[in-house]
Parts: structure tokens; sequence; C-alpha cells
């Protein structure tokens, strides 16, 4: 399983380039966690659709 949250952008952005050169996972992408959930102000690397049912 690939980890999903990251604390600063820039290690999200190596995450989503490592995910799409080995063909983990085409339609990820980044997405800011808003105040009020879990893991709030981290970055999630993630499908829409995820971002959409974890938030």
């Amino acid at each position: 399983m690939a980890r999903k949250y990251f604390k600063s952008k820039t290690e999200a952005k190596q995450a989503l380039c490592d995910r799409k050169r080995n063909n983990v996972s085409c339609c990820d992408e980044i997405f800011k966690m808003p105040k009020g959930t879990r893991h709030a102000g981290q970055y999630a690397v993630c499908s829409h659709m995820e971002y959409l049912n974890t938030y």
C-alpha cells in the first residue's frame, strides 16, 4: 500500500511522479486536506473519488 499523506508539497509531487512512472495509478492527483480533517494541512496523493470519500 502506497503512502497517502505527505507533510510538504514537494514530497507529494515526488510521490506522484514515482507512481506515474511505475504505472501504479494513472488518475492520481495532489489535494491539500482542509481544516477539520484528520490530516489537516497535509497533502494527499490519491484519485479524486478517493479524496471525496475521505473528506
